[in-house]
């Protein structure tokens, strides 16, 4: 079925998947991430992500989101807007994902760490 050439190709094939897998893994490591908070689209406050922390933020017209940095997660715990989505969103840890409360209008973010450069490099999707 298969010749002595194709099983060197498949190992050959095999061992660069797993060579680029370990580089891709540890190829050194990304600056830690930030938390960002906002509220009414302006960025009140950062706090990073692997330092355990209880937080409340006031939101648009003095509403309260309260939450918990814990474990390399954020999750929020209490909100006084009337739905409570964001009490029941499940606990973020990952860049780029986020909790909103609409009502009083905080939305809280988990950003790259503070890489410079990053920031002011062009965005490719965007073109900004």
């Amino acid at each position: 079925m298969f010749k002595k050439n194709d099983l060197f190709i498949i190992a050959g094939v095999l061992l660069f998947g797993l060579a680029a897998l370990a580089a891709v893994r540890f190829a050194g490591s990304a600056p830690p991430a930030l938390v960002e908070i906002r509220v009414n689209g302006e960025l009140t406050a950062v706090y990073p992500l692997t330092q355990d922390r209880d937080f409340i933020v006031t939101g648009f017209d003095g509403g309260e989101v309260r939450g918990i940095i814990s474990n390399g997660t954020v999750d929020v715990t209490g909100a006084d807007c009337p739905d409570k989505i964001c009490v029941d969103h499940r606990v973020i840890s990952k860049t780029g994902e986020s909790i909103v409360c609409l009502p009083n209008r905080v939305v809280i973010t988990i950003a790259a760490g503070d890489d410079t450069a990053a920031d002011d490099a062009l965005d490719a999707v965007s073109g900004r």
